[in-house]
């Protein structure tokens, strides 16, 4: 992956609206995959390790990839999602629910994403990058911004809340359109 000009990320996070083109163009085992993604924030490692056993109680048990602790977080999902989830587990041999490479998650997202005419490069990532800044953006009533970011550094399962704080700091892209918008009328 490559680093952003101008940005603490390494991957541009993908839009609402590119992650909605991207999915019609999606095999339905990839669309899953991918919606998985964008729903929880987790790392393409984490959504690969899932086993039939990870799936509880509406919800995930996700193994946090870069944490040495083995760290666990049991993350819920919406219904519509479980429930796909939960069929796909059980609708072939393997225990894993998505028995893909991160290399084959790579290229469906790039064939999708040519098809879905999105012109920039997408990566896995770039749905962790969009859950990390929609969690940044979403006001869930904490009573300082420190109870909020501590609130997306667990979403995340982030060790460090230097990982989370480039979630609160606007993508360059934001930044430019801000520009755009200003001056616009002049």
């Amino acid at each position: 992956m490559s680093k952003i000009p101008g940005s603490k990320i390494d991957t541009r996070p993908i839009t609402r609206l590119e992650y909605l083109l991207i999915l019609n163009y999606l095999a339905a085992h990839w669309r899953l995959f991918f919606e998985l993604l964008w729903e929880t924030g987790i790392r393409v490692g984490e959504a690969l390790a899932l086993t039939r056993q990870d799936l509880n109680k509406s919800g995930v048990d996700i193994t946090r990839e870069k944490r040495a602790d083995n760290h666990k977080d049991h993350l819920p999902l919406s219904a519509m999602l479980y429930s796909r989830l939960f069929a796909e587990a059980y609708h072939h041999k393997d225990i894993h629910v998505f028995p893909f490479t991160a290399a084959g998650a790579n290229y469906a997202l790039e064939v999708a994403r040519n098809k879905a005419g999105v012109k920039w490069k997408v990566h896995p990532h770039s749905y962790r990058h969009a859950f990390g800044y929609r969690a940044a953006a979403t006001d869930f009533g904490d009573k300082t911004p420190l109870a909020h970011m501590i609130r997306v550094q667990h979403m995340m399962g982030h060790k460090s809340i230097k990982s989370t704080e480039v979630y609160f700091e606007p993508p360059p892209v934001d930044i430019q359109n801000g520009f755009n918008i200003m001056n616009k009328d002049e």
